[in-house]
């Protein structure tokens, strides 16, 4: 029965690929699909990363309506966003190389998570419901954190901020997309083992 259905949800996402790649093609058609199939590409990795995501700290946890952003780290990213304009300014902030903050927002989010896994599973013997707790309360100072930074902001830089805070699938980069490619495999079948 779960066979079937998960040839079902495959066969509609293929469906449903198919009509977004497709749908109203006139003009230049390889440049259509070459962008359409960028987006779509973005689309698929980040969606299997928030699956995979949710999945693993849904069984982690013994908990179905949690989810990992109960964690803060995405109040951690905005944060460092926020400091970074704060930090450099907006103009320094937009002459920034995208791999170079993608390469940091990672390094930066694989520390923490270390740092706040390893030192409360270490010390705690596995409990999970302390780490969710100490997630919670890191979320909520990350987030007054950023708000304060926001006010301190102009209104231009502010507005930098807030194009960082929302995931954009227009401009992708096609480097930093292999790389996400990469390493979500990568990690897709390390989980799976």
């Amino acid at each position: 029965m779960l066979d079937r259905r998960l040839y079902t949800l495959a066969g509609l996402l293929a469906l449903s690929c198919a009509i977004f790649l497709l749908w109203g093609l006139q003009g230049r058609v390889w440049f259509i699909l070459e962008l359409r199939g960028i987006k779509l590409a973005g689309l698929c990795v980040v969606g299997t990363a928030i699956g995979i995501s949710t999945v693993l700290f849904q069984t982690l946890s013994g908990n179905r309506i949690l989810t990992p952003a109960i964690m803060g780290f995405d109040a951690l990213f905005l944060l460092m966003q926020a400091s970074l304009v704060l930090i450099f300014g907006g103009f320094n902030y937009a002459r920034l190389s995208g791999s170079f903050l993608f390469v940091a927002n990672t390094a930066v989010m694989m520390i923490a998570a270390v740092v706040l896994f390893s030192a409360l599973l270490r010390r705690n013997r596995n409990d999970i419901q302390l780490m969710i707790l100490v997630g919670v309360i890191f979320g909520l100072l990350f987030r007054s954190l950023t708000g304060f930074a926001q006010r301190l902001m102009d209104p231009s830089e502010f507005s930098m901020v807030q194009g960082a805070m929302f995931a954009s699938f227009g401009g992708i980069n096609r480097a930093e997309l292999a790389t996400a490619c990469i390493l979500l495999g990568i990690v897709c079948l390390w989980v799976w083992q």
